[in-house]
């Protein structure tokens, strides 16, 4: 602030204190003026809430006697300088008003009518008072505030099942320190101020009202129902009773599942879960009473006693069985029961009694094997636990037998199983007649016998004896020994020995007079002996499937007077391809420097393994022929060739068969035997393409259909995706992998239904 300014400041600040000193004394004066006492006033009004669309009234009280003028003044802020006067109009009554002189602490209202004020009614107030002798005065300021009134409550309406009866009522809705009030004819309910609300004992149904006041307003009244029910008829039952411990069955009737309620005897509160018809109790050992009622949903019956019976399960009666070593029927024995008690049954468990037969004895039916049969007493609540009797038919089960054999007189041991030593015995005759003396083992040597001789044996348990089993000890006549066919070689080699008095097939070739193992494979009446550089005798003997003859020598002579060279083959490799043909011709394959080789002996040995057809024709050509074999490999045959002097050669030849698999790429499966299958021919039968993995695709690429090691049968494309629908017509494409890492095949198929 500049020096300029301070000059006025001070004579501003001056004229304002001499004002403020002249209105001080103008106000003293007014207080003493004529000498009169100055009023003052006694009552002050105070806040005060009004809610909405109510009337108010705001009270002051001055003393004195002078004629005092009242004036009501409003303003929306508590300062002085932003009241206004009212004027008994909009709403206002009181706001100017006048006592006389006369009239002493008199107390004057301004009423505010809100419903027409509307919300600027909400404002603060003062009174000014003037006695036309003294300076006006001004009461307190206060404040009118308009409250909404609380939201109409919730109610609950409520019920009784009997007449007359109180019934309970429910509101909800209030919050933080609201309270309730409850009606009834248009009239509050003196302390009924809660939420919950009893009504007085009441035989009809009747409505009460209740509202929320939140200490200011009330909010509307919202009716509450109080009726009367009539319950439901109490229900019929059905006692229960079980046998022992147990978990019984009770039965009610009269109403429908779901309102039932079930209670122990002195339960209080229904059993969890229980609601229907049928209630089966948990596992009691004594007689229990319970009680049911019938809820309707809204009230529940009388409940009415229904009794558990537990019954006393008699005891399980003593057995005494009987048996027999034949077939018989006999007589079973029980105690315990009375007369009529008893019940015999054929199975431990289930099943019903045997008609008849209620007394302690029962005779069986006539029987062939032991059987178990089963009793119990039945005191006509309850039944016994089963106690099991056998009729016991002790039938020993015959022996197996082995019989024995020798080629010729001989002492034979018999065998029988079936039971332990000691319980065998050995007969000469198939009934009657006493055992073999001695003789009670599994095993029976029999004296030297000379003819096939039957015996029988049984066994014997200590009580009972079997029927006889026959056991054979045969004697079997040997064949005569064979005629020996000798040859001979001028070099070392390999020589036809022969014999002769028996079939191909009977004969057994030794290099022993006696002992030892026959030479294996070697079973006809011609054997080549392996090479041999020294003359060697064989032995040849006749085995007829049961007995073996003598051993005859057989010689092969190495060397000697006018001795003959065995014809020489040529081994020469043949190829073929997968069912193929082929024909080779033999007589080049053959030499003989004797000159005396005959074509005539010219034979295949061996044939190929693949079982292929191998002959020789009447010009002496060999022909494979594979066409009905699909082989694929290498395989052998063997042929041989003899001179005019019955020296013979073999000789091996080795067979390749080259191929690969077929693939036939059109189908058109109709199950008319043509076409049916995606046929891959050979797949199944080449060693190299039996693993495999066949893959079908859609011409956009997606896999339809796949299957492991593919074999045209089980395994096979039938049109049928791998969900087993049908694919149409149409143009799909294959691959074939193969699992030894031979290149893949691939291609198209055509489809067509």
């Amino acid at each position: 602030m500049t020096a300029q300014c301070l000059p006025y400041f001070s004579v501003l600040y001056q004229s304002i204190m001499i004002r403020i000193l002249l209105l001080s004394v103008l106000a003293l004066s007014s207080f003493y003026s004529f000498g009169q006492t100055l009023f003052k006033i006694t009552l002050q009004p105070v806040d005060t809430p009004v809610c909405t669309n109510k009337t108010i009234s705001l009270s002051i009280q001055t003393d004195g006697n002078s004629t005092r003028y009242y004036q009501w003044q409003r303003s929306t802020t508590s300062t002085f300088a932003s009241f206004t006067t009212l004027t008994n109009s909009g709403g206002y009554t009181g706001a100017v008003v006048t006592n006389s002189g006369s009239n002493e602490n008199i107390v004057t209202y301004l009423t505010i009518n809100t419903a027409t004020t509307g919300a600027i009614a909400g404002a603060f107030y003062r009174c000014r008072i003037i006695d036309g002798t003294s300076a006006p005065i001004y009461s307190n300021v206060v404040s009118v505030t308009i409250v909404a009134p609380p939201p109409a409550p919730t109610t609950t309406n409520g019920f009784a099942c009997s007449s007359p009866s109180s019934v309970l009522l429910s509101a909800s809705g209030a919050t933080g320190t609201q309270t309730y009030q409850w009606y009834f004819g248009g009239k509050p309910i003196n302390g009924e101020t809660a939420s919950d609300f009893l009504t007085p004992a009441i035989s009809t149904n009747t409505t009460y009202y209740v509202t929320i006041d939140n200490g200011v307003c009330e909010s509307a009244q919202v009716a509450a129902l109080a009726q009367l029910f009539t319950p439901p008829a109490a229900p019929t039952v059905a006692n229960g009773s079980a046998c022992g411990a147990s978990a019984v069955v009770l039965t009610a009737s009269g109403g429908t599942n779901g309102q039932y309620r079930w209670y122990t005897q002195a339960g209080k509160t229904p059993i969890a879960g229980q609601t229907n018809a049928t209630y089966t109790t948990p596992v009691i050992a004594a007689t229990t009473t319970y009680n049911v009622s019938i809820f309707n949903g809204t009230c529940e019956s009388s409940r009415v006693a229904i009794t558990a019976t537990i019954n006393t399960i008699p005891a399980v009666p003593t057995t005494t069985g009987n048996s027999s070593c034949s077939s018989a029927a006999l007589l079973l024995t029980a105690a315990g029961g009375g007369t009529g008690q008893y019940r015999w049954y054929t199975t431990a468990t289930g099943g019903t009694a045997i008609a008849g037969q209620t007394n302690n004895n029962y005779t069986t039916p006539l029987l062939t094997t032991t059987t178990t049969y089963y009793v119990a007493v039945n005191n006509g609540f309850c039944e016994s636990a089963r106690a099991s009797v056998v009729a016991q038919i002790n039938t020993v089960t015959p022996p197996v037998t082995t019989g024995s054999s020798s080629c010729g007189a001989a002492a034979l041991t018999l065998t029988a199983t079936g039971g332990s030593n000691s319980q065998y015995r050995w007969y000469t005759a198939p009934t009657a007649q006493t055992p073999i003396a001695g003789q009670t083992n599994a095993t029976f040597t029999t004296p030297v016998i000379s003819a096939t001789t039957s015996y029988y044996v049984s066994i014997n348990n200590g009580t009972c004896e079997s029927v006889r089993t026959i056991v054979t000890a045969t004697i079997n006549t040997p064949p005569a020994a064979p005629v020996a066919v000798n040859n001979s070689l001028c070099s070392n080699g390999s020589v036809l020995l022969g014999a002769t008095g028996a079939k191909d097939g009977n004969y057994r070739w030794y290099t022993g007079s006696t002992g030892g193992q026959a030479i294996a494979s070697e079973v006809n009446g011609q054997f080549l002996t392996p090479p041999v550089s020294t003359t060697t005798i064989y032995y040849a003997a006749i085995n007829n499937g049961t007995c073996e003859s003598a051993r005859t020598p057989v010689t092969a002579t190495i060397g000697g007077t006018g001795c003959n060279n065995a014809p020489v083959i040529q081994a020469v490799p043949i190829t073929t391809q997968i069912e193929g043909k082929v024909t080779l011709d033999l007589v080049a394959l053959i030499s003989d420097a004797d000159k005396n080789l005959d074509l005539n002996t010219l034979k295949v040995v061996v044939q190929p393994a693949s079982g292929a057809s191998a002959s020789i024709t009447a010009s002496h050509a060999l022909i494979l022929d594979y066409s009905n074999t699909p082989f694929s490999g290498v395989e052998y045959l063997t042929i041989e060739v003899c001179d005019l002097a019955g020296a013979c050669s073999q000789k091996q030849l080795s067979i390749e068969v080259a191929g690969d698999i077929i693939v036939y790429n059109a189908i058109s499966p109709g199950n008319d035997g043509k076409n049916d299958i995606f046929l891959i021919k050979y797949i199944d039968i080449l060693n190299n393409t039996q693993k495999n993995h066949v893959y079908i695709y859609s011409r956009w690429g997606d896999v339809i259909f796949d299957i492991a090691d593919y074999n045209n049968t089980t395994k096979v494309f039938r049109g049928l995706n791998n969900s087993g629908n049908d694919i149409p017509s149409g143009t799909y494409f294959y691959k074939v992998e193969f699992a030894n890492g031979k290149e893949p095949k691939t291609g198209y198929i055509t489809l067509k239904r």
